[in-house]
């Protein structure tokens, strides 16, 4: 018989439930099966429970085909022993639910999860420590679905039960303020955000001490928030807290320190300094084949990440290197039809996208695709970012009609999976209207990014959260190409007032809102105002990211391009050579990266008859970055009989030769 006040410890129960999952081994639970079903009756509820641990063995090792069964079984078991209401049963149906949860099933998760709830109440009351354990994965069911309006409810509960049960201070009470805390976040509630994550850090560090392990998972929730808010320089000491307890808990080559170090790196990387995070990222990588040895699958992500860095960096052959290792590694662990593969795949695909090898990235691309659909089907959720990856090469191909056909099938997806109003839709919505955009459908254009503001609007945000803001700025981008210049303008400056009230008027996202800003003034002849707005997405770049990020190269030859234009040549050139070197520092030499400041400078020399100088950069931009843009194709086809100076023109400024030249020159 059920004795209620073994419940009374959850503690005891789930050390006791993790022990005996160690424990578990198939063949002893197979056998602990076929045992009960020889000994006694098969209505017997202790084949119930054996039947459940096995389907939960099997359950965490993804091998859903063979838990599901045995989890449906165990229920029926209990169901005919013990009656509808009793604990046995609540714990297979939190496990089945998570099993549908897992697989995406989240309609066939809810009501296992609401039945599992409603029998812990009734048997324990609805105050029992246990009754947390299901609020919260109920809230993260929620949550996957973007029902964001559900999920504050029950963590606040778990919250209140937690505090009942241990304290206020209790370290039980930890996670659900992270959880909840995670919530706040995307409300836009940034203040009571860092006011959670505050609490959670202080209890922790109150019952376990400032340089326990367990403080580590509340402090990287506190430097994700602040990356995100772009508060980099309060950021980077938790991070140095961080791998300080790491190192000095585990060791410096122990794996919690790897994982570490790979956070430490991801800032460098939102920061742009690429140096810093590659050597992270490669010590990582050491500490992960020294411990788990060179052929691990574990490995597989290490050489992923270490890969994207030099990729980012341009050292394009290194990364295919990389990358081609941790595609060998997972192949020869799991096979070369296996989940694994997906994320290396689209990863190299990504690659030799940059590397202008689109036949091979598509080919990629369709692999992952094909491995995806063999476990999950054609309409699972779970390839809905591969087909969003191919309908992004189709898009940049200028295949708009194929990738319209697999941004809308991927919307169908989301739609099928999510509903229809979840926010998680957004993304797909605008990049399914940039593809109209390209095909002249502008009509759709426009409805598309209203439902897409919609749909952000009709969850629990408030009118000025910053998950508007994307589509404030492709509606406005929109109204602009259409030249009506108001309502572009009323857009893009509503952006900007959520992003100032969300993150402060320093955040590294305000940058693109007032680049298109200044380009709207500009296009209306406000060059003073436009460079105002121009000058100041400079100064939140620098102030968020350093002097030398390359974001900054877009705005340098903004600003550069507003000041040729009026004439004020020198001035565009000294932002011009700053644009190169920061690309140069960033990308090397000879990254196609440079090719748009390079091909800018030289319309700047032709402008001003330095044709030596004009001719050496469009020469670079050909023989180096083998890029050839329209502008100074036919300065190039000509290289055999161009000087190499201005001196050996050696034109007068009113000759007819000059003239000619002159109104040549201006027409590129």
């Amino acid at each position: 018989m059920f004795d209620k006040t073994k419940w009374d410890k959850p503690c005891i129960v789930n050390g006791i439930l993790t022990i005996g999952l160690i424990m578990l081994v198939t063949g002893i639970l197979r056998h602990s099966i076929n045992i009960s079903k020889g000994l006694h009756d098969k209505r017997n509820p202790a084949i119930a429970v054996t039947q459940n641990n096995l389907a939960e063995f099997y359950r965490r090792q993804g091998r859903y085909d063979k838990a599901e069964p045995l989890y449906k079984d165990s229920l029926e078991i209990s169901e005919r022993a013990f009656g509808k209401y009793h604990p046995d049963r609540a714990i297979t149906l939190n496990n089945l639910a998570a099993l549908y949860y897992e697989q995406g099933r989240y309609d066939e998760a809810e009501p296992l999860y609401k039945d599992s709830l409603e029998i812990s109440e009734q048997v324990l009351g609805k105050y029992h420590p246990y009754i947390v354990n299901i609020l919260n994965n109920l809230a993260k069911l929620y949550r996957r679905q973007g029902r964001y309006n559900k999920i504050e409810p029950l963590y606040k509960r778990s919250l209140k039960i937690s505090e009942l049960a241990f304290g206020k201070n209790h370290p039980e009470l930890a996670s659900t303020l992270n959880s909840l805390a995670r919530v706040y976040r995307y409300q836009g509630r940034a203040h009571e955000v860092e006011s959670l994550y505050k609490r959670s850090l202080k209890i922790t560090e109150k019952a376990q001490g400032k340089d326990h392990p367990s403080v580590i998972e509340t402090l990287n929730d506190l430097e994700e928030f602040y990356i995100y808010q772009g508060r980099y320089k309060e950021v980077e000491p938790l991070y140095q807290r961080s791998l300080k307890i790491s190192e000095r808990t585990y060791g410096k080559e122990h794996p919690e320190v790897a994982a570490t170090l790979n956070n430490l790196a991801k800032l460098y990387l939102h920061q742009g300094h690429y140096d810093k995070a590659a050597p992270l990222y490669k010590r990582s990588l050491d500490i992960a084949e020294n411990t788990l040895g060179k052929d691990h699958p574990d490995i597989a992500r290490a050489l992923n990440n270490l890969a994207k860095v030099y990729t980012l960096q341009g050292y394009y052959s290194e990364a295919e290197l990389l990358y081609q290792r941790a595609l060998e590694i997972t192949e020869d662990n799991f096979g070369k039809d296996h989940q694994n593969l997906v994320f290396t795949l689209n990863n190299l695909a990504k690659l030799y996208r940059l590397q202008g090898r689109y036949d091979e990235a598509e080919h990629l691309y369709k692999r992952s695709l094909d491995i995806r659909k063999k476990d999950l089907g054609d309409d699972h959720l779970g390839i809905a970012f591969i087909l969003r990856n191919l309908a992004g090469l189709y898009k940049y191909l200028g295949r708009n009609e194929e990738a319209g056909a697999l941004y809308k099938r991927t919307l169908n997806i989301l739609e099928r999976s999510l509903g229809k109003k979840n926010p998680k839709l957004v993304d797909n919505i605008n990049n399914l209207a940039r593809v109209y955009h390209n095909l002249g459908r502008y009509t759709d254009v426009e409805s598309l990014y209203k439902r897409s503001l919609k749909i952000s609007m009709s969850t629990d945000l408030t009118k000025d959260h910053p998950g508007l803001i994307t589509t404030l700025n492709n509606l406005g981008e929109l109204y602009q190409y259409w030249n009506r210049y108001e309502e572009a303008e009323a857009l893009y400056r509503r952006a900007l007032s959520i992003s100032e009230q969300s993150f402060g008027k320093e955040h590294p996202d305000l940058i693109i809102i007032l680049n298109h800003i200044a380009q709207l003034l500009s296009r209306q002849g406000e060059y003073k105002e436009a460079e105002a707005f121009y000058r100041r997405s400079l100064e939140v770049s620098e102030h968020a990211q350093g002097k030398d990020h390359p974001e900054q190269v877009t705005t340098l030859n903004n600003v550069a391009q507003l000041l040729a234009d009026q004439g004020h040549y020198e001035e565009a050139k000294v932002l011009y050579e700053r644009s190169l070197k920061i690309s140069e520092r960033a990308f090397g030499k000879d990254h196609p990266e440079l090719a748009t400041t390079l091909n800018n400078l030289a319309k700047l020399d032709l402008h001003q008859k330095r044709y030596g100088e004009a001719k050496a950069l469009y020469k670079r931009c050909m023989e180096e970055l083998h890029v050839i843009f329209p502008g100074g194709y036919h300065y190039i086809k000509n290289f055999s009989t161009m000087p190499d100076n201005d001196d050996e023109m050696n034109l007068s400024s009113d000759s007819p030769q000059a003239q000619k030249d002159t109104t040549h020159h201006h027409a590129l």
